[in-house]
């Protein structure tokens, strides 16, 4: 009997072993371009992991100025590029050869050896608005990283910047979490610009400022601080860039993430700061003076500081008529007591203080409780989990069955079966 449910170890077993680390790049990122081509093309192809990293780009192309032939490099990531702009509007304009005449009325250029590679790219040649400059190669890969290009030319000791980003991210839709019938609909996305600019769609301020800060030791995700200059308070400003600049994180992937590394108590029930997806709601708060921050990445706005009043009172109220919106506040403040000591409220009056219940009431409760083998403190604690696994069950629950199966949930909790 005893080696019915022996257990005998296979003689196959592979041995588990932990994968060491890679070794790190030999060269470091704060290493400053230089003017050899080949020297850059060596230390980015390690830096960036190149070629088991497939999806980074190097295409290598020669800019002809008056017969003399320039080597090029343009570095990219491929899915993050806009292609069709790259193709006829960076490679094609930097690839044909280009002839300007050495005279003295057109001044361009006066003399052949005062021939300015980086003047005639950007003045001639480039056709792209936005154009930067990078001088090592921490600088290039961050921008790479974040859907630029970088265009290379052999003898200058700079790295030109051309955006031409195009990430992947779906279109401003509706408030899905924050729905109202009267006002604006749009909410945030993912997209870093697209957000800055559905704010600055609703203040139309040039005293609007957006301050970038780069979160994460590896992930360098942008963070901006956004607010009116005329209108919010400088200690305000400075304790929010104070908090966001001492973060020490590797990665950053969300504001819900900044949101818990910057606010004070992070065990607080109430929150302290507002996270929104509402445009709108941001605007209204920055001409109140505060201060918003927006995540890369990111489809919620933080908004700095919070008070109970905000919570009391969304943005659809500023849409509609002032007695509507009053009785509407009057009516939360109640219920937001009500939600919290009603629980409380009911066990009190049903086992301590019978006498406060109708007659009729009291039968009522008196018969269903008689089968029920669990005292009304018991009974009210189940149903609260209950009701919170059901909320937490119809989030994560596939969209096809999960009306029904909330349906379902619901008939038995209130049938007594659960």
């Amino acid at each position: 009997m005893k080696n019915i449910f022996k257990f005998t170890p296979s003689q196959n077993r592979d041995n588990f072993k932990i994968k060491p680390a890679e070794p790190s790049p030999t060269y470091s990122k704060d290493i400053n371009i230089s003017s050899d081509l080949n020297k850059n093309v060596t230390l980015l192809k390690e830096l960036l992991h190149f070629p088991k990293s497939n999806d980074i780009q190097f295409r290598f192309f020669d800019i002809t100025i008056n017969d003399n032939k320039y080597s090029s490099l343009l570095i990219f990531y491929d899915g993050l590029v806009n292609s069709e702009f790259l193709n006829n509007y960076i490679l094609k304009q930097l690839m044909q050869n280009y002839s300007f005449q050495q005279e003295e009325s057109k001044n361009i250029i006066k003399k052949k050896e005062t021939l300015d590679i980086k003047t005639i790219i950007l003045g001639s040649i480039l056709a792209e608005s936005q154009v930067s400059f990078v001088e090592n190669y921490k600088q290039a890969i961050s921008m790479i990283i974040n859907g630029d290009a970088l265009l290379l030319v052999d003898s200058l000791n700079i790295g030109i910047v051309c955006d031409v980003k195009k990430i992947p991210s779906r279109n401003v839709s509706k408030a899905e979490n924050e729905m109202n019938i009267n006002g604006p609909s749009e909410a945030f996305i993912e997209n870093f610009r697209t957000n800055t600019a559905l704010i600055r769609k609703f203040v139309k301020d040039e005293n609007l400022i957006f301050e970038t800060i780069e979160v994460g030791k590896q992930s360098s995700t942008k963070c901006a601080i956004s607010y009116i200059s005329t209108i919010a308070n400088d200690s305000l400003i400075d304790e929010v860039r104070r908090r966001i600049s001492s973060i020490d994180i590797d990665y950053l992937l969300d504001s819900g993430q900044l949101e818990q590394l910057i606010e004070d108590k992070t065990f607080l029930i109430d929150p302290l700061i507002i996270s929104t997806e509402r445009p709108d709601k941001v605007a209204s708060h920055l001409i109140e003076g505060r201060v918003a921050i927006i995540v890369q990445g990111s489809s919620n706005v933080l908004v700095v500081p919070a008070m109970l009043y905000d919570f009391t009172h969304p943005s659809e109220d500023s849409y509609i008529r002032y007695p509507y919106s009053l009785l509407l506040r009057i009516l939360r403040i109640p219920s937001i007591f009500l939600s919290i000591f009603l629980p409380g409220l009911y066990i009190a009056i049903c086992n301590f203080h019978q006498e406060m219940l109708p007659t009729d009431m009291l039968f009522a409760i008196a018969g269903t409780k008689e089968k029920v083998p669990f005292s009304m403190l018991i009974e009210l604690l189940i149903m609260e989990i209950a009701f919170e696994i059901i909320r937490e069950a119809s989030i994560r629950t596939p969209a096809p069955i999960g009306p029904t199966l909330r349906n379902c949930w619901y008939i038995n909790l209130r049938s007594g079966n659960s």
